[in-house]
């Protein structure tokens, strides 16, 4: 085993090969709702799946099917679909995941040995299943975009040349990720934005300030030529004041609520959960103190760590948001690797031991979730835990037998459009009220929609006001009531 692991660090293609396989199994019991493993169909994840589903079927994004992100996390899932539908999306996972594990590697062996640097993966999964939850969320798919300008920063700064050599190319890159990570959600960009903030810092306490410029206009460019054509599409086609309401103002509406509506326990657990973003600052200044570290360095990494999470104070207090500091805490942990080595270096037996213990401490908080994420893949894998959840859907399914582009769901789960295999017919599908909370023209739109052409088939809760709505306000009839842990009900419109 040492000996592979010796030819993988020095062999890009063999490193490559072990780590797409070992993504392969780790999503296999990690990613819950997208595995070949079961069947079943998530939450937030199923809502991609839906626009990624719809946009392969030439569905526009904003304008035939909405939701409050940014539209790279639909067309990912449309090209999953492309590929093979749900089965899709999990290869496009794992090679999104065997990428970012190689990178997260070379990451940590810029401060670490080759043991250590493993150890250091399995920190990330286990971040990962204590912070993800369900597989195709957009912080997933966006460590890849911060780890590899991560990566290629710090590698730079180890070289010791001045920051004003720094390569144009990579300024590029760092730009077209930044893009791409915007065009997720806005604050998946945060830790990015933390190293660009680190580079300017650097240059100018150079006086590189025509290195700056130059840098700066470079990362522009490449973020403009990511988002630039999004934008020309959506403005040709009409969905630009979408588009930008959900990218942006749907996302700070949402935010600021979030924030506000954090109770002292939402706050205490993102303090535990960010707690290694004060030790890397701290280890970082301790040894540019030692002159084992640039300050370059130890700069970008307490930046990425602490603008990242300071993200983690927007929103509300789901745990999947700190997977995007994913990369930072696997380069802390490295960090703090570094620290054991040279303290054990230095015969100080309780200073290695309390860096250690620190570096446990630290991703302590990720325990309960991962304990949690693990039991649920186990329930759902080899249990059938929600099979009655899929017999429910198939009994729904054969009820619709026809006009099956004209059906809709109102207050449900998005899931339920896949386990049915159709394609919600109007834009506004899933959880409209909560929804409609930061954006109250949601209901509007959808009462003009039943007055204008009401769906055929609607799905919907089994509450009495429900049924009163749509029976005695539109003569729907209900087709089918069920009670599987859902509650949900079919209702009919008759042909006039």
């Amino acid at each position: 085993m040492k000996n592979l692991a010796d030819r993988a660090d020095r062999t890009p293609g063999l490193l490559l090969g072990i780590t797409m396989a070992m993504g392969l199994v780790f999503l296999l019991f990690a990613s819950p709702y997208t595995t070949p493993l079961n069947p079943y169909y998530g939450y937030d994840s199923a809502v991609f799946m839906v626009l990624g589903k719809g946009v392969a079927a030439g569905k526009l994004p904003y304008l035939d099917l909405y939701d409050n992100k940014g539209p790279m996390i639909f067309y990912i899932n449309a090209l999953g679909y492309l590929l093979g539908g749900r089965t899709g999306v999990f290869c496009l996972q794992v090679v999104f995941m065997g990428l970012s594990l190689a990178l997260l590697y070379r990451l940590a062996r810029l401060y670490t040995d080759i043991p250590r640097a493993w150890l250091a993966l399995v920190v990330f999964a286990f971040v990962y299943c204590g912070s993800v939850g369900e597989g195709n969320m957009t912080e997933e798919w966006s460590v890849l975009f911060t780890v590899l300008p991560l990566y290629l920063g710090l590698r730079f700064l180890r070289t010791g040349v001045p920051a004003g050599e720094h390569p144009l190319g990579y300024s590029l890159l760092y730009g077209l990720c930044f893009g791409v990570q915007l065009l997720f959600r806005v604050t998946n960009a945060a830790p990015l934005g933390g190293l660009l903030l680190a580079f300017a810092v650097i240059l100018v306490r150079e006086k590189s300030f025509r290195a700056l410029w130059k840098n700066m206009l470079v990362v522009l460019a490449g973020t403009a030529a990511v988002i630039g054509p999004f934008l020309l599409y959506f403005w040709r086609i009409g969905a630009m004041e979408s588009f930008l309401y959900a990218s942006l103002l749907h996302n700070f509406h949402y935010a600021a609520g979030g924030a506000a509506a954090k109770s002292w326990g939402d706050w205490l657990n993102m303090l535990l959960r960010i707690s290694l973003t004060p030790v890397t600052v701290v280890l970082g200044v301790r040894q540019v103190r030692r002159g084992t570290l640039s300050f370059g360095s130890a700069l970008v990494l307490s930046c990425v760590s602490a603008v990242g999470a300071a993200a983690m104070a927007f929103g509300h207090s789901y745990k999947h948001y700190f997977l995007l500091l994913a990369p930072a805490i696997v380069a802390g942990f490295a960090l703090g690797m570094k620290e054991v080595a040279e303290a054990a270096g230095r015969s100080r037996g309780w200073r290695r031991r309390l860096c250690a213990l620190v570096l446990v401490l630290c991703v302590a908080p990720y325990t309960v979730q991962s304990a949690i994420h693990a039991g649920k893949s186990i329930l759902f894998n080899f249990f059938g835990y929600m099979d009655d959840q899929v017999r429910a859907m198939e009994e729904m399914n054969g009820y619709i037998t026809e006009d099956r582009d004209k059906v809709w769901g109102f207050d449900i789960r998005a899931n339920v459009y896949l386990y049915l295999d159709v394609v919600p017919c109007f834009r506004h599908f899933t959880t409209q009220t909560w929804m409609a909370e930061d954006s109250p023209f949601i209901m509007t739109e959808i009462q003009e929609m039943m007055d204008r052409e009401a769906p055929v088939w609607i799905i919907a809760g089994s509450g009495e006001d429900v049924r009163a709505w749509l029976v005695d306000g539109y003569g729907y009839e209900l087709v089918l009531a069920q009670d599987y842990g859902g509650s949900l009900s079919l209702y009919h419109r008759p042909r006039t």
